[in-house]
């Protein structure tokens, strides 16, 4: 496989000065066998390959290192005039992970993860924060999108004290207390927030923006340990990340690409098949091939976690609107196009939790081996999954009778209700004699089809012309299905989330300019009214006593799912209990700024609030607009947007307006809650 030049700096460290933080013994061993892949399956040349091991891994050394070794060779690329390919960067570490307080306050956990050099701990040496190792990222991404960061250790306490030093196989160490020095620019806080428990998955290492400038690979989620064991034919002490990365890179097939998505999900079921409290993470873009900065494009699908007896374990589960009775099709790892393809294996849901499922084989299957790094594609939600109404306007005719004909298939059959006009269907197709129109359940009008350009052999028409209208309403159907989730909650986390909408304003008087945080107006069907180009800002504020991990997703009116919050895919990060969380702040998200498209007045969006007590992930769940082909493009907002990754300055806000609380259910079988927030788009205002 072509592979762009790679500078890798390898940090690797048993030995460490302090007593507080105990011994490790596989990281050498891991730095190693790093340094053998790079130049076997890569061809990195060994003069490209930086290694720092024990007292030579200070903080001081490796903060050198990073500069001379990796972005020093990006300047100079840079100011030759930038020939040849791109080169990209890798750091490596292998060693203890840990936490120190956040002196900023600005950060949901209140904690800043960290990396422990050798020299940690003692002479007033602090750990490598992960604002710290991001400022060092960024310089590199100025350079490269080739960056890619590789951390095999704990980011939470190990638990190990004591008066004598030990060796132990938790690559995590207590958290730093001592009073923390502050990040470049920060003013003192007057009264910093008391670090809390929390828990998330990996670093998040570059907060203010939706497209990462780096790939990360973890060894665990935060409330996981990080274990390294004697591992292979030698039986050498390895982490289990490293371990089970280099091995599964070697025995890839080589001609498909090496997406990190696909490397991390046979890594993770490696690991998670063994040890069931150690689940690996991978923060960024997955469709990234592996130290490269290309991509190999492949929609998000779901994964198997794990094995017991003859049941498996997915990662989908009641969050997901999936239900006891789903059925869900498993698939080869080398396989992209999946539509029209037998499935290798089919699973029945069958204990459904908050974020995972149990499912059984399905008749006929009960003998199929299960494919290793296989990908999960949910057929269908489950018997007692409420299906999306649709109503045909006119209901009878020829054209009726063949689009009634076409809904009765495998593909769109068991997701749809019919329903009668007029009877409040969450869609409509509207049947004339010349055009088909597809619709909202608000009579919005979302797609025109032509019928000769369905039809284009001036035949009668027949049920496979509509295909294309087809592929449409299942769009709309799958963002239908997940606007309803949560209506009839199995699940409940009761009036443990408080969350607060506003907008902000720019006044300018004699005394300046200033920034004015207002409440937003509602309609008379209670919906918030958002004026296109004014900033919004949504306030989530943990009520309850324990970490919750939340997800704010937008759903379109033309059908689209966007992922808003967490601002980078796979990033995972407890709101700590009291503590709030600032979307659409740019210090912290980047700003939030709704638009519509010409000649359009007025939509109606929501935004999905999910909060869990345990991380998952929606992003298989994203979706488009519908197709593009037949109505005009959404055009460029004229102000910055938070998908487009653009922000403007926003102040610290201060005050508290329309307020939304969970309300109550009957049942506790999980742990999630859902709220929707309506909202009424206009221009002007």
């Amino acid at each position: 496989m072509p592979q762009a030049p790679i500078f890798a700096l390898l940090v690797g460290i048993n030995t460490y000065a302090s007593r507080v933080v105990p011994d490790l013994a596989g990281c050498v061993n891991d730095v190693e066998a790093m340094a053998n892949l790079l130049q076997s399956n890569f061809a990195i040349p060994q003069a490209q390959i930086k290694i720092l091991t024990n007292a030579a891994a200070t903080h001081a050394a490796i903060e050198a290192a990073f500069q001379n070794h990796l972005i020093a060779p990006l300047q100079q690329w840079d100011t030759a005039g930038r020939p040849g390919e791109k080169p990209g960067i890798l750091f490596y570490f292998s060693g203890h992970g840990s936490q120190a307080p956040d002196p900023t306050g600005r950060k949901p956990s209140r904690l800043d993860e960290t990396l422990v050099p050798h020299d940690s701990r003692a002479d007033e040496v602090y750990d490598i924060k992960d604002w710290e190792l991001g400022q060092w990222l960024a310089e590199a991404a100025r350079y490269t999108d080739n960056v890619n960061v590789i951390l095999d250790c704990c980011h939470s306490g190990s638990g190990t004290r004591g008066d004598e030093k030990v060796v132990t196989d938790v690559r995590g160490c207590d958290i730093d207390a001592r009073l923390q020095p502050l990040p470049p620019g920060f003013a003192p806080t007057p009264n910093p927030p008391q670090p809390a428990v929390v828990y998330r998955g990996a670093l998040n290492l570059n907060p203010h923006t939706t497209e990462p400038d780096y790939v990360l690979l973890a060894a665990c989620r935060n409330d996981q340990k990080a274990r390294e064991t004697y591992l292979g034919t030698q039986q050498q002490r390895h982490g289990l990340l490293t371990y089970w990365l280099i091995t599964t890179v070697q025995q890839m097939p080589a001609q498909q690409p090496l997406r990190y998505g696909d490397l991390y999900e046979r890594v993770r079921h490696q690991i998670v098949s063994q040890y069931k409290d150690q689940t690996p993470q991978c923060e960024g873009d997955r469709n990234r091939i592996f130290l490269d900065e290309r991509r190999a494009l492949r929609s998000a699908r779901l994964s198997v976690l794990a094995t017991r007896n003859d049941q498996i374990q997915v990662d989908a589960g009641q969050v997901h609107g999936l239900v006891q009775g789903a059925i869900l099709y498993l698939y080869p790892p080398e396989l992209d196009e999946l539509a029209g393809v037998e499935p290798t294996l089919v699973l029945v849901a069958e204990t459904v939790a908050a974020t995972t499922a149990w499912c059984r084989r399905a008749e006929g299957y009960t003998n199929t081996p299960l494919p290793e790094g296989a990908q999960v594609i949910i057929h269908q939600l489950g018997p007692a999954a409420q299906r999306v109404t649709l109503a045909l306007t006119p209901a009878e005719g020829w054209t009726a009778n063949t689009v009634r004909a076409r809904l009765l298939q495998e593909d769109i059959a068991p997701l749809i209700s019919l329903a009668a006009p007029g009877g409040g269907a969450a869609l409509q197709l509207i049947l004339q004699p010349d055009i088909i129109t597809l619709q909202n359940g608000a009579g919005q009008a979302l797609q025109h089809y032509a019928i000769n350009e369905l039809n284009r052999f001036r035949r009668p028409l027949q049920a496979k012309d509509l295909d294309p209208v087809i592929a449409d309403l299942l769009h709309l159907v799958r963002q239908e299905q997940f606007r309803q989730l949560g209506a009839a909650a199995s699940a409940i986390l009761p009036n443990v989330l408080e969350v607060t909408v506003q907008r902000q304003q720019v006044r300018q008087d004699v005394n300046g300019t200033a920034v004015i945080h207002e409440a937003l107006a509602t309609d008379t069907e209670g919906r918030l009214v958002a004026p296109v180009d004014q900033p919004l800002t949504i306030i989530l504020t943990n009520r309850s006593k324990k970490p919750l991990y939340c997800y704010l997703l937008e759903l379109g009116y033309r059908g689209d799912i966007i992922r808003i919050y967490p601002p980078v895919a796979g990033l995972h990060e407890a709101l700590a209990a009291g503590a709030s969380l600032t979307i659409g702040a740019a210090e912290t998200t980047g700003s939030l700024i709704m638009s519509l498209p010409d000649g359009v007045d007025e939509v109606d969006e929501t935004f999905k609030i999910i909060a869990t007590t345990e991380p998952t992930d929606f992003d298989y769940l994203l979706q488009d607009e519908l197709l593009q082909d037949r109505l005009p493009q959404r055009p460029a907002p004229t102000g910055p947007v938070m998908r487009s990754g653009q922000r403007v300055p926003s102040e610290e806000n201060t005050k508290t307006f329309r307020t939304f609380h969970t309300s109550p259910a009957s049942s506790t079988a999980g742990r999630w809650r859902t709220i929707d927030l309506k909202l009424k788009v206009v221009q002007g205002g």
